[in-house]
């Protein structure tokens, strides 16, 4: 998103966001999150926020499996490029 200057993540284990795992604003594409060794599935979405605008609206729920502890991260890292591209 143009101009935007951090954003905020949003994880969490339902579809509708009604309980977060955490939600973290970033400046830039490092985010850390400790993980629940049970943890098999969970959603990601993101927002740009700025100082001199309104935040944007949240990008679309994007599900993630856990396949190892790797696969997440990257997973997530990869929703928070998507979304500052698009």
């Amino acid at each position: 998103v143009e101009d935007a200057m951090r954003y905020r993540v949003d994880v969490s284990n339902y579809e509708d966001f009604s309980s977060l795992i955490t939600s973290q604003t970033i400046e830039d594409l490092t985010m850390s999150m400790p993980l629940d060794a049970d943890l098999t599935s969970l959603y990601v979405r993101v927002k740009a926020m700025a100082d001199d605008m309104d935040d944007s609206v949240y990008s679309e729920a994007v599900y993630l499996e856990k396949k190892n502890n790797n696969n997440l991260l990257i997973g997530i890292l990869a929703t928070v490029l998507a979304f500052i591209i698009l």
